[in-house]
């Protein structure tokens, strides 16, 4: 049986930076045979570049690891579901969940909340910022 992943935006940008996490990221990615990434995520990542004043070394991470996934496209049906198990105020992450339902994915994430709230209805792998 194949083992899908599919990366949070945290994910990308821990990594981006080179975070103290981001060789546990980096490990557990190399574990899975396919690797997601939501539109949504790659847009958050690329966000977070405008925010840098030297973000060449964060863009070179980002496009290695876009090189080695497959992007899934944000759309309407999933904004719709979203919006139907959203629960706390992060949208984004009701957005991850979906997505990963869809695609039979575990989630990739450094993100606690995400965890808290929706564990129970898909796998979630947690690697703390530290």
């Amino acid at each position: 049986m194949t083992k899908n992943l599919l990366l949070d935006a945290n994910v990308l940008i821990n990594i981006g930076y080179n975070k103290a996490n981001s060789s546990a990221l980096k490990e557990i990615i190399s574990q899975y045979d396919f690797i997601y990434i939501s539109s949504l995520s790659l847009f958050f990542a690329k966000l977070q570049s405008l925010q840098m004043e030297n973000n060449k070394d964060y863009l070179k991470e980002i496009k290695i690891i876009q090189s080695v996934c497959t992007e899934i496209d944000f759309n309407s049906s999933i904004f719709a579901q979203a919006d139907k198990i959203l629960s706390g105020k992060d949208f984004e992450d009701a957005c991850q969940v979906v997505t990963a339902i869809k695609y039979k994915c575990d989630i990739l994430t450094s993100d606690e909340g995400l965890c808290d709230l929706y564990s129970s209805m898909i796998k979630i792998v947690f690697v703390p910022k530290r």
